[in-house]
């Protein structure tokens, strides 16, 4: 009887030292899996980090999701606070898009955080937008990713922040940057080479998300008309925005492929000027080629249709 239970309890302290064992093993792994795990404000940052970290045992994850517009009215919620937690590094566009970074740094302090605007000068936002009743003025305009060659610089700075944080990966990173870089030169200089006979270079947007890349490709912004989804643009608005046009003789409309009101077609409607769609880059498909693809189609439509 004795003999039996020295039996039982040695396999029973076996069983034990295999259970802690496991246990260990599976918290190791538990905490190995959020330290390789990377939180992304925005979509077109997120495909300049999938680019990055392409190969590699990193997982990237963007809270803003399917959220089609930019960030100005977005509301973090518990879950997303919760993402970044687990997270190692948060990446941000920066220039004052995420309205939500106080939250954070007050509620996170410890999250290192990769701002992909750190050096890009940025220029004024001369437009503003309605939230209820208040008028919001942004002072920069934040919308830096659409303008090819500061993109590059956007890479450069998540590159840079990726590489001290995961610095084992260092090598491979800079070698995805690389490649991403080239890609996105040879992007730029197709754009410039498309666009460079351009007449007609007055135009006006609805929303001045286009003002980096105008510049980039020589057109001119006479106004930005500033709307909020879902919301037609007043009588006054409207008759301010066509006597603008025919003042500057402005043939183009830029509008953004997912604006859904009636208030461009009435513009162009009273002033014979042509729409023009081109993606503004929030939203879009999770893969690495997505913003390079949605840029080609946007030189493609500038220049079919501008002459």
């Amino acid at each position: 009887m004795v003999n039996i239970l020295k039996s039982f309890l040695n396999h029973f302290k076996v069983a034990i030292a295999i259970f802690l064992f496991f246990c260990f093993c599976t918290g190791c792994s538990q905490n190995e899996h959020n330290s390789k795990r990377i939180t992304v404000s925005f979509y077109p940052i997120y495909v300049a980090t999938l680019n990055l970290v392409k190969g590699l045992n990193l997982e990237a994850a963007n809270i803003s999701g399917t959220h089609s517009g930019c960030l100005h009215d977005f509301v973090l919620q518990v879950e997303d606070m919760k993402k970044i937690e687990k997270s190692s590094v948060f990446i941000i566009n920066g220039a004052n898009m995420e309205p939500f970074m106080t939250k954070i740094t007050s509620e996170i302090p410890k999250i290192k955080i990769i701002d992909s605007s750190q050096g890009i000068p940025l220029i004024e936002d001369r437009s503003s937008h309605n939230h209820g009743n208040k008028e919001h003025e942004h002072g920069k305009n934040p919308h830096i990713w659409l303008s090819v060659k500061n993109h590059i610089k956007q890479v450069q700075n998540i590159s840079k922040g990726l590489r001290e944080a995961f610095s084992e990966n260092s090598e491979k990173i800079c070698e995805n940057e690389k490649e991403y870089i080239e890609k996105l030169n040879k992007l730029d200089s197709d754009g410039e080479a498309q666009l460079k006979d351009i007449k007609d270079k007055n135009v006006v947007t609805f929303h001045s998300a286009f003002d980096y890349f105008a510049s980039d490709y020589g057109l001119k912004v006479i106004c930005s008309v500033d709307y909020e989804p879902n919301v037609e643009l007043s009588a006054k608005k409207i008759a301010k925005t066509v006597q603008k046009i025919k003042d500057f003789n402005v043939r183009y409309l830029i509008v953004e492929t997912n604006y859904s009101g009636n208030s461009a077609q009435a513009i162009a409607k009273e002033t014979n000027a042509k729409i023009l769609f081109l993606n503004p880059i929030t939203c879009g498909e999770n893969e690495p080629e997505s913003y390079l693809t949605a840029m080609r189609e946007n030189f493609k439509e500038l220049a079919s249709k501008l002459n």
